[in-house]
């Protein structure tokens, strides 16, 4: 039996898929507009369950899946195939490689795998990936194919209220681990279905009839409003530092599930629900959702960057153009076709795209497309070799002794600690220790800080090298200089790709990520605390920006045939400043109450008076967008060696040089990076393996 139509449902799918684009295209009025997706999981949840039941008596699995393939498949591996050919076109080979990846999981519906277990910290962003937002879809995918089996075997068991039961059970044992994994596996309550499984249940749930119907139209229309209420608020209060999906996740959850159980009933609402406009965008928010994401990616990378408003429309435009041809033109289609020819149809052309995508992934993103210009770039865009001995936390050898870099031979008389900014100039601190005959310890981590008692909520790993770094200080007196590198940014940029991150300690007051800037100050206060008798030599952060990221040049490059590698790379000493502003008057606060800490500035090795350098003599002294390459490292030897060892050595002028490209390289011999893998090797960045104990 067939489900009768409900214009509601497709008035709630067009909120659903509004909320979405309008937070993906950056309109601030909903920086929660990402529970949409939610939305989209009830009501999935609601019309399988609701199928399957209405249908039991003659249900058939192999029927119930084909027209799943019917419904979702044609318009999919149209997007899939589309983004790849796209980014056959205007993705450098890295990029490509990822997108082409990427483009296999989304086929076997597995993407959602693949983006959990790559959304690390050097992960290529997301703005880069044109088919990220399919990961909902494979959650999809796989309730699909689990559901339909699990509701059948209920349905044979002689207990009446065993379907109900179950249901509850999946959906509470689902909202704990949803709950749990917010904070402690973030990424997996996010991407993978065991913590988003409650989201469908409550669709499930209200097919099952568990609350029955709304007693009269005016309780139907009053629950239809308030679920309304609950989703939009959830739109608009919410943002990405929001600990979602968690218990967060029953805002807009509920407001779903009561539009759904209001609209059993006709009220007053149901002609506004049932608005002709309203509906069309339901009918195509399908298509929608598949179109919104790769257009919006290729806009920006052919863009270099964010869009403007003009730009945004023009993008927003042809995602309706692209969402109603799909929908007229191979949506609807799809489902008049005969099933053996469809079938044929849709196994051939996954068979392409996935032979295609393979292709493009295996060769590294077929490097052959590019001009010799562009190769260029990216070639000179290196990161600095490795350091001998090094590993996330304490560097220890293979027996467990501290490694110890720069002067061989020498008792280490400082420590460089920090995240990975820091792991990017180490090879430069240390070769320029080995110089004026230094040697010191090195401790880093993955967005590590060293803040006692400060924790990263959505980060459990952040504050794990912090013990043993303090441990190592107890047993190196001797160590009097701890040179801290770290991505102040992340703590209190208000910069979008920083919005999820809130640092807490003891005297968290519930303020979210306001509370950031207290939590720096006194975990910075704490450290000196920790390390009596040691002087804190804390670096102002690199200039950060897509400016500067060789790897932008280069795609923009590909897509336009810029000649001249690096020419534009740079980025305005404005913006600079304005990243300064936002940690600098922490650390200056710190400073003026401990007089153990210092400042060491950056910026007159790196800027001018009005520009930032990303590039010199040719080559890029930036490795990405955040991360100085060795080249830029060695920029600021002097500053290093004034933390290391500090003397009256002067310090160039603000801009000396700089603005005409002309600044003097750091003295360097051809072999300073070159390292020998042996422990008894002479170069200046292999580490001697001290036995400091641990």
């Amino acid at each position: 039996m067939a489900l009768a139509y409900r214009s509601d449902i497709d008035a709630m799918r067009a909120v659903a898929v509004v909320i979405v684009l309008l937070f993906h295209f950056d309109f601030a009025i909903v920086p929660g507009g990402y529970v949409g997706v939610d939305v989209f999981f009830v009501i999935s949840g609601y019309l399988i369950t609701s199928i399957v039941l209405s249908e039991r008596a003659t249900f058939s699995i192999a029927e119930f899946y084909a027209r799943r393939a019917r419904r979702i498949l044609p318009a999919l591996l149209l997007v899939i195939a589309t983004s790849l050919a796209a980014a056959m076109v205007l993705f450098i080979p890295q990029d490509l490689a990822r997108a082409a990846e990427s483009a296999v999981a989304a086929i076997f519906f597995v993407s959602n795998f693949l983006f959990q277990d790559q959304s690390g910290y050097f992960d290529t962003a997301g703005h880069l990936k044109p088919l990220l937002h399919t990961w909902s879809l494979a959650i999809e995918e796989q309730f699909y194919l689990i559901h339909p089996i699990f509701l059948l075997a209920l349905a044979r068991l002689p207990w009446r209220g065993a379907t109900i039961a179950a249901l509850m059970a999946v959906f509470a044992a689902s909202v704990t681990i949803s709950a749990i994994t917010t904070f402690t596996d973030p990424l997996a309550a996010y991407y993978l279905l065991p913590a988003r499984a409650w989201e469908l249940a409550t669709g499930s749930l209200l097919a099952v009839r568990l609350f029955g119907r709304p007693a009269s139209s005016s309780t139907a229309a009053l629950a239809s409003l308030c679920g309304l209420a609950l989703i939009l608020a959830a739109a608009v209060t919410f943002s990405e530092s929001t600990a979602f999906p968690g218990v967060a996740a029953l805002v807009p959850v509920g407001g779903a599930a009561m539009m759904i159980w209001a609209g059993q009933r006709p009220s007053a609402l149901t002609p506004a629900l049932a608005w002709r406009p309203l509906v069309w965008i339901g009918l195509i928010s399908y298509a929608l959702y598949l179109w919104h994401w790769p257009v919006l990616v290729f806009a920006r990378y052919a863009n270099g960057g964010e869009l403007d408003a003009v730009q945004t429309a023009l993008a927003l435009g042809l995602v309706f153009i692209l969402s109603t041809g799909s929908y007229y033109f191979v949506e609807r289609p799809a489902r008049a076709w005969p099933l053996p020819n469809l079938s044929r149809a849709l196994g051939g052309g996954a068979a392409l795209v996935g032979a295609a995508a393979c292709i493009a992934w295996l060769s590294g993103g077929l490097p052959q497309r590019l001009s010799p210009e562009t190769t260029a770039v990216l070639a000179k865009s290196e990161r600095s070799p490795p350091l001998e001995c090094v590993d996330r936390g304490i560097s220890t050898d293979s027996g467990g002794s501290y490694c110890v870099f720069g002067a061989k031979g020498r008792t280490p008389s400082f420590v460089l600690v920090g995240d990975s900014h820091a792991n990017a100039v180490a090879p430069a601190v240390f070769k320029v220790a080995a110089d004026i005959g230094q040697a010191g310890y090195f401790v880093w981590a993955p967005g590590f800080c060293p803040l006692p008692g400060v924790t990263e909520i959505r980060n459990p790993d952040y504050s794990r090298p912090m013990p043993d770094f303090i441990a190592l200080m107890a047993k190196a007196p001797q160590v009097k200089r701890v040179v801290v590198v770290c991505y102040w940014g992340l703590h209190v940029s208000p910069e979008r790709q920083f919005r999820k991150l809130e640092f807490r300690d003891a005297g968290y007051d519930g303020s979210g990520r306001a509370y950031n800037r207290t939590s720096l100050a006194r975990g910075l206060s704490r450290l000196t605390e920790a390390l009596p008798g040691r002087s804190l030599v804390l670096f102002e952060d690199v200039p950060t920006g897509t400016e500067l990221d060789p790897k932008a040049a280069a795609r923009l490059m590909h897509v336009w045939g810029e000649a001249g590698a690096g020419g534009g790379i740079g980025l305005d000493r404005s913006a600079y400043e304005q990243q300064r502003s936002y940690y600098l008057p922490i650390l200056q606060s710190v400073a003026a109450e401990r007089p153990e800490v210092e400042i060491m500035p950056v910026s007159q090795y790196l800027c001018g008076p009005t520009r930032c350098l990303g590039w010199l003599d040719g080559r890029p002294i930036y490795r990405d967008d955040d991360h100085i390459g060795r080249n830029g490292a060695m920029l600021m030897a002097d500053a290093f060696r004034r933390a290391i060892a500090p003397s009256p050595a002067p310090e160039p002028a603000a801009g000396d040089a700089i603005v005409t490209g002309a600044i003097p390289k750091a003295k360097t011999n051809s072999s300073a990076f070159s390292l020998d893998r042996s422990c008894s090797s002479n170069s200046a960045l292999n580490p001697v393996c001290h036995d400091g104990g641990r």
